[in-house]
């Protein structure tokens, strides 16, 4: 007798059946990424300039003495006597949104260049970039955002060993506002580089790793890239006698059709 079973294969999609949204906002995340990491890679970078490649990071920064009844007096920094950062965790806090805006730039590139997804007449199969770039973005985020925090933190315990050493030098108003960009105690800083500029790129930078493999992981779980085609398969059994002598017997063959 003839039996039947069905099931569900999944097969990648046609390119021009894959929605277009999720290649514009993939793209949209990555490119925010990259312009985040470049802008606080550039504004520590001019932190550093400014402070003579001095680390910034969980430093005591102390002031050369000055008259404070003159207005024409400036501060200015003393080098020698500030406690400053190890170089090697500026150089990781720099860097890390540098690599940041280079790996985004590219993965943006990759899914701005190639297909919508699915697979393409050609035989090209943009869907394996959703894995890879989910792998990345997966691992590179642990290390983005250790990046962001040692430099919020380390900026935040400067700030106040700053505030501090102001406000003991009588200078109540210029504590209040030395890390929020509204002033420029000695050190020649572009007005928009302010330290709060730099936590919020710093973390915008980061978070747009979690952001990205938050979307990829999405569009996994929805099938962008993959249909569902329904395949039957049937089964024949048919029977064969044989005769022996003076008993005949029968023997059941299954014939199987591929689906």
């Amino acid at each position: 007798m003839p039996s039947s079973s069905e099931y569900n294969e999944i097969k990648p999609k046609l390119s021009s059946t894959v929605r277009l949204q999720w290649k514009v906002l993939q793209t949209m995340i990555f490119a925010a990424t990259a312009v985040c990491g470049y802008a606080c890679a550039i504004i520590f970078g001019y932190w550093l300039q400014g402070l003579e490649s001095h680390c910034p990071l969980f430093a005591d920064i102390k002031f050369l003495k000055f008259d404070n009844t003159s207005t024409s007096s400036t501060l200015e920094i003393d080098f020698t006597a500030s406690k400053w950062g190890k170089d090697a965790l500026c150089s990781f806090c720099q860097f890390v949104p540098l690599l940041t805006a280079v790996y985004a730039f590219i993965w943006g590139g990759s899914f701005a260049c190639c297909g919508r997804g699915g697979k393409s007449p050609d035989g090209v199969e943009p869907w394996k970039l959703v894995f890879a770039a989910l792998a990345f973005s997966l691992i590179f985020m642990p290390i983005a955002i250790a990046a962001a925090a040692l430099t919020t933190s380390g900026l935040s315990e400067s700030c106040e060993s700053l505030s501090g050493t102001l406000e003991e030098m009588g200078q109540l108003q210029l504590a209040r506002d030395v890390c929020t960009g509204k002033v420029n105690p000695g050190v020649k800083i572009p007005e928009t580089s302010s330290l709060e500029v730099l936590k919020v790129v710093a973390w915008m930078s980061a978070s747009g790793w979690g952001l990205a493999a938050v979307l990829l992981f999405i569009r996994y779980l929805c099938l962008a890239d993959f249909e569902e085609m329904p395949r039957k398969c049937s089964n024949l059994t048919a029977k064969s006698s044989a005769a022996s002598g003076p008993s005949t017997s029968s023997e059941e063959r299954t014939v199987t059709i591929e689906c």
